[in-house]
């Protein structure tokens, strides 16, 4: 799952948020409790300018573990 985010990221930074939504998912799936993936998820969608999705994403990160609260 570390493999899946490590690309997922790639992906987000070289621009290419649309490639790394379905990793980020992917590793949601894998392992629902993962704080970072959702907030990981949220940064993407926002700069596909999803802001609910990614409102939703940020929200369940919170949850999971306060530790990411940059997604406030």
């Amino acid at each position: 799952n570390y493999a899946r985010l490590n690309l997922a990221n790639l992906y987000a930074e070289m621009g290419e948020p649309v490639s790394a939504i379905p990793l980020y998912e992917e590793a949601i799936q894998l392992e629902p409790a993962n704080a970072w993936a959702y907030l990981y998820l949220g940064n993407a969608h926002l700069r596909m300018e999803n802001y609910q999705q990614a409102s939703v994403c940020y929200e369940k990160s919170i949850q999971l573990n306060a530790e990411t609260s940059i997604a406030y």
